[in-house]
This record gives structure tokens, sequence and C-alpha cells, in this order.
């Protein structure tokens, strides 16, 4: 878990205790679901400028959109998105893949 902290003025913060005693959800609650719900419809964008700028790969792209699985995928249809894979990972990969030793993972190996 971790924590934001901001300042806000004395007129809001009144006006926030009273929602917050009004209501029973603490002021913590109360400022977590206002910023989540004023990003909302931004994070679908977002998630999906940052992977096709190679900033973050699908998993995360998902995670930040706030989306569920099923609906992250119909947006990836949508979008007609592609995952940008850096160069430098493609050939760490193949690098690994050609010197594996493939040998361990048969049941009998000698």
């Amino acid at each position: 878990m971790s924590q934001i902290n901001f300042r806000i003025n004395n007129e809001d913060m009144k006006v926030a205790k009273m929602i917050s005693e009004s209501t029973g959800i603490s002021l913590a609650e109360i400022a977590r679901r206002a910023f989540l719900k004023k990003l909302r419809p931004e994070r679908v964008e977002i998630a999906f400028n940052l992977l096709k700028e190679g900033k973050c790969g699908f998993k995360k792209a998902w995670k930040i959109s706030g989306l569920g699985y099923n609906e992250f995928l119909s947006e990836w249809i949508k979008k007609d998105a592609k995952e940008v894979i850096p160069e430098e990972m493609i050939e760490a990969h193949l690098k690994w893949a050609l010197d594996y030793d493939i040998k361990k993972l048969m049941k009998n190996s000698e």
C-alpha cells in the first residue's frame, strides 16, 4: 500500500468533513474515490498511449486502464493495438532461447 498526501483550502476541507460526517465515509476514502473517479475516463487512453510508446507492456497497460480483462481485450481490438518490444529485449530473449540447453527439460536427460 502507498499513500498520497495533498493540500486543500479550508473551505473545501469543511465541505469534505461535512460529507464525511453525514455519510460515515472517511476523509481519506472520499479523496481516494474522487481521485479515481476523475481519472477513470482518462486511464484507458493513458494506458494505450504508454503501450504505443513502448513504455509498458500488455499486462501493465491492462492494469493502468482499470478495465476488466475482457473489456481491455475489446479495447485492444478496437484500437488495433500492438505491443512495442524494444529491439534489445528481442535480441536478449533470442540469444537466451538459442543458448538454452533443451536437454534440461527432457525427462531422461543425461
